[in-house]
Order: C-alpha cells, then sequence, then structure tokens
C-alpha cells in the first residue's frame, strides 16, 4: 500500500462512546459499511482514556 492510495480516498475516525467497544457488531458494522463505498476507516478504543484519572 502507497501513501498516494490514502491520499486518494475519504478518511472516517469513528470514536465509539463510553459504553461502546471497537469489537462490538455495531461499530464493526459501521466501519465495514464506509469501507465498502471507499473510505479509509479508523475506529478507535476510548474506554481507557475515558476512565483514566488525570493526572497521576
Amino acid at each position: 500500500m502507497t501513501v498516494t492510495y490514502w491520499k486518494n480516498k475519504k478518511t472516517v475516525l469513528y470514536a465509539v462512546g463510553f459504553l461502546d467497544s471497537s469489537i462490538f457488531p455495531q461499530s464493526q458494522a459501521i466501519g465495514t459499511g464506509y469501507a465498502k463505498r471507499g473510505y479509509n476507516v479508523f475506529i478507535t478504543e476510548t474506554q481507557f482514556f475515558l476512565t483514566y484519572i488525570y493526572p497521576k
């Protein structure tokens, strides 16, 4: 995969919510739907970020 391949496509960043997970079927369905339409898809896992106490 080359850099130009990624530049020619739109990108979707899907940040799942507090009670969601990136492995749930709903999240995977959203990612698959966009990927089939030709988008680059990034699904992030935010559970650790949202439950971490800052600063430590």
